[in-house]
Formats: C-alpha cells, structure tokens, sequence
C-alpha cells in the first residue's frame, strides 16, 4: 500500500509519568525519582519566603518545602512563586512532552512502509494539536505560568 492509500490505522499514544515522580532512564537502568508533590506555595514569614506545601484541600498548611529565599534580596518573591510553581511546571512540560511523543509516533505511523496514510496521519495531528489533549495541556501551562508570575 502507499501512504496516499487512505487506512484507519492509529498511532500508538504514549503515557506520561504520575505525579510527583519520574522515571528516568540511565546507562543501564529505569531510576524512578521522587519528589515532594505540589501544590507548593510561597508565604512570607517576615524575615523569608518560605515554600510551604498544601494539602489536597488546600486547607492548611502541611509542611515546608527545604526553599527559603532570603526576603530583602530583590526579586526574592518572584524567585519564591517561580519555585512554588515548579510542581505546576513539571507537570505541564511532561503533559507537553507526552504530546509532542504522540505527534511523532503518529508522524513514524506514516513514515514507515505501508503505514498510516497521509489523510490519515493529518487528520490525527491536526485532533491532537488543535483538540482538547492540546487545550488541556496549554491550560497548564497557563495556569503554572500565571503562578510563577503572580498572576494567580
């Protein structure tokens, strides 16, 4: 078959890491790091900006992330929101990078001999770069980037 051939092959969809780790692959082994999971928030204690975590409710504090940022420094409340918004930021670069992996296994699907046609291989990119997973995944990064810059 040739790729002008129309099929109704899709491409295979990658999954993304959990929240509050990452596997990571090394020379000769998968590492999984953890990592203190967010939401994480910066408070003023009136000496320091200290990165505190919240609970799932967002009720209360529960403990304090090891960030203090030294409050007289200039900048020190925006360097304290953009590491608040870290966990936020992961989250929406590996959301980011699990698209940007779809969208080039659905290009390798129409790559290969007798693989997915070239109607076929549009169609998928232009639902996932132009559909919900997309907008999903920008409003994210909004919404991290409105953290990181106190607009939140």
């Amino acid at each position: 078959m040739s790729h002008t051939e129309d099929r109704s092959q899709s491409a295979p969809q990658p999954t993304s890491a959990g929240r509050g780790s990452r596997e990571t692959a090394g020379p000769s082994s998968t590492v999984t790091e953890q990592r203190t999971p967010g939401p994480w928030f910066p408070v003023w204690n009136g000496n320091y900006w200290d990165i505190n975590i919240a609970d799932e409710l967002y009720a209360h504090s529960v403990g304090v992330v090891w960030a203090r940022v030294p409050g007289l420094q200039v900048g020190a409340e925006a360097d304290a929101r953009l590491i608040a918004a870290a966990p936020d930021l992961l989250v929406a670069a590996n959301e980011q990078l699990a698209l940007i992996n779809h969208a080039q296994a659905i290009l390798s699907a129409y790559l290969v001999p007798d693989g997915m046609s070239a109607g076929e291989a549009i169609s998928q990119l232009l639902a996932l770069l132009d559909g919900p997973e997309q907008r999903r995944v920008a409003a994210l990064y909004g919404a991290a980037l409105a953290k990181a810059e106190g607009r939140s």
